[in-house]
C-alpha cells in the first residue's frame, strides 16, 4: 500500500476543522446542542485483525492466518460452528453497528464517524462441507476483506496451515504473560514503559495476539490544546503513545467483565484512576478518511467523541505479543 502524502493546504483543513471532525451535533430537548457519536465501522475492526501506520502501512496481524497467498486481504480462522463464527463476528463490531441477522446470516451496514455509507459486511453460514462460515467485507477496506471460518478437519495441510510453535520452548518465553500478570517493560518504545499487566494471552491456535496494558499516571493534558499546535511534534508523540478505539474497547471489554479481578492488579501496578476517560483514535490516515478522535471511559464502558475542549484526558498504552520463529528457526517472544 503506497503512503498517502500530505499538503500544507490539507494540514491547515485539518487543524481549522479539528473541532468538528469527530461528532455530529443534534439539538437536545433543552435546546443546546448534544454530541452524537459514532464509530468508524472499517478501521473499528481493521483494528480486529491487525495494526498500521499514520500512512496506512501494514505493521502487524493481530488475528488469523493468511493461508491465501494470492489475496494477503482473505484471513482465515479455525472454527468448528456457525454458531461460535457468529459470536466471534459480533465481537469484532462496535456496540453501535447497525446490522440485522436471519438463522443462516448477519448484515452489518457500515458507516464512518460521519455516518456516510462505507457498503456492507455480510456473514453467511456455508454447508458445503469446506468451511462453516465465511464474511465478505467491502472491497475498500484495506488488510481484510474475508474472513474464512474453517473447521479443523479441513484445515489446509499443504504447507499453509497452522504452524503451532514448539509447546515447551513457548511456554518458557510466555510464562511471565500469564492472564492477569504484570510485566515490567523497561525499553523506550513508543507506547511508553513502566508495569503492563497481560489481559489477553496469545493464543497459539488462532495466532491472537496477547495484550498488555497500562494506565499511566502523570499524563493529563488538555487534548484540544496540544491538537492545535500543528507546528510542534507533540501531538504525534502522544498519538505514538496511545492505542487505537478497537484495541481499547477490548480492553474496556475485559476490564468491565470483572472489575473485582482487575481493580487490585491495576493499583498494584500504579495504574491511574479507571473512573475516567482515556484518549484513543480511529486509525485513519487522513481527514478525509475520518482521522477521528475518542474517549473512553473503562468503568462505564462508553465512549464518546472529542470535544473541542477536554482538560484532563488521559492516556491508555497497549502492546501486542505473541511467538513467532525467526529465519534461523529460533523461537522469539515479539512485544509490539
Amino acid at each position: 500500500m503506497k503512503a498517502k502524502l500530505f499538503t500544507l493546504t490539507s494540514i491547515l483543513l485539518l487543524f481549522c476543522t479539528a473541532a468538528f471532525v469527530s461528532c455530529n451535533k443534534n439539538e437536545g430537548p433543552d435546546g443546546n446542542q448534544q454530541e452524537e457519536f459514532k464509530t468508524d465501522d472499517a478501521a473499528f475492526i481493521m483494528s480486529q485483525f491487525a495494526e498500521w501506520d499514520d500512512n496506512g502501512n501494514l505493521l502487524f496481524r493481530t488475528k488469523g492466518f493468511t493461508l491465501n497467498e494470492a489475496d494477503d486481504t482473505e484471513v482465515s480462522l479455525c472454527v468448528e460452528t456457525w454458531e461460535e463464527s457468529l459470536i466471534m463476528f459480533k465481537e469484532w463490531m462496535p456496540a453501535d453497528a447497525d446490522f440485522s441477522e436471519t438463522a443462516t446470516s448477519l448484515t452489518w451496514k457500515m458507516s464512518d464517524g460521519f455516518g456516510k455509507s462505507q457498503g456492507q459486511a455480510v456473514l453467511s453460514k456455508v454447508t458445503n462441507g469446506s468451511m462453516v462460515a465465511e464474511a465478505k467485507l467491502p472491497s475498500d477496506i484495506p488488510f481484510v476483506r474475508t474472513i474464512r471460518f474453517i473447521p479443523e478437519d479441513k484445515w489446509p495441510t499443504n504447507g499453509g496451515g497452522i504452524v503451532y510453535v514448539d509447546k515447551i520452548s513457548a511456554s518458557q518465553l510466555l510464562e511471565p504473560y500469564f492472564f492477569g500478570n504484570t510485566v515490567l517493560i523497561e525499553e523506550p518504545t513508543h507506547h511508553g514503559t513502566g508495569k503492563f499487566v497481560v489481559m489477553r494471552e496469545f493464543d497459539n491456535e488462532t495466532n491472537e495476539k496477547g495484550l498488555i496494558m497500562r494506565l499511566p499516571k502523570g499524563h493529563k493534558y488538555n487534548a484540544f490544546a496540544e491538537w492545535s499546535n500543528i507546528f510542534s511534534d507533540n501531538w504525534d508523540k502522544i498519538k505514538s503513545r496511545v492505542s487505537k478505539v478497537g484495541v481499547v474497547t477490548t480492553l474496556v471489554k475485559i476490564y468491565r467483565e470483572d472489575r473485582d479481578f482487575w481493580d487490585p492488579i491495576m493499583d498494584a501496578a500504579d495504574f491511574d484512576t479507571r473512573d475516567y476517560t482515556y484518549f484513543c483514535w480511529d486509525g485513519g490516515w487522513s481527514f478525509f478518511k475520518g482521522y477521528q478522535y475518542k474517549k473512553i471511559n473503562f468503568i462505564k464502558g462508553d465512549a464518546e467523541s472529542l470535544s473541542e475542549t477536554h482538560p484532563n484526558m488521559r492516556e491508555c498504552w497497549a502492546y501486542h505479543f505473541w511467538v513467532e520463529e525467526d529465519k534461523n528457526g529460533v523461537l522469539q517472544l515479539i512485544i509490539k
